[in-house]
């Protein structure tokens, strides 16, 4: 579902518009009004109001839509530069994250490229490290964080003072389950 405004003019349903920001003409069909999750079919959305299409082919956030005659570009959203960047760990062991990055590795035919990749996880898992820390000091009785740590670290392992964190992290795991 694409969200969109019209400045000036109409949008109309089963119409063709240009993109002038990809050089396309996209097909809108049906349109739709948005009350919270209820969804009503419309005819056309008039300048100022905000509109619904349920497909565009080339359009991205920030492309305008015009008739091919205009050929207009409005100015578009400038997004800042992030400030944090984070790791997001899977709830389960198994999930699309680690599939991802388990199957680049695979894919991979050289020892060249299978050592270039594993650089690559590695460096993204040490961006993570800290994050992970952060929320352990925060959450010092959390077992699942213990244990993504543990874990995160063990996978580390080659790299320079990680194994006396996977340690520590191995004994803190070990004692927030019981184990002894």
């Amino acid at each position: 579902m694409s969200l969109f405004r019209v400045y000036s003019g109409e949008i109309k349903s089963d119409a063709t518009y240009f993109n002038p920001n990809k050089g396309e003409t996209e097909k809108i069909g049906k349109l739709f009004s948005l009350c919270g999750k209820k969804q009503t079919e419309i005819k056309s959305v008039k300048a100022g109001d905000i509109g619904c299409v349920a497909k565009l082919e080339f359009t991205a956030t920030g492309d305008t839509l015009c008739d091919k005659n205009k050929n207009i570009i409005l100015t578009g959203i400038e997004f800042p530069p992030p400030v944090l960047s984070m790791a997001v760990m899977p709830e389960a062991k198994g999930d699309e994250e680690n599939r991802a990055f388990n199957s680049r590795l695979d894919s991979i035919n050289s020892q060249e490229e299978y050592q270039a990749g594993l650089k690559e996880v590695n460096a993204a898992y040490m961006k993570s490290l800290p994050w992970l820390e952060k929320a352990m000091e925060l959450k010092p009785e959390s077992v699942d964080c213990a244990e993504y740590l543990k874990v995160l670290c063990f996978r580390l392992r080659n790299e320079d003072g990680i194994m006396d964190k996977y340690n520590k992290y191995n004994a803190l795991y070990k004692k927030l389950k019981g184990i002894q």
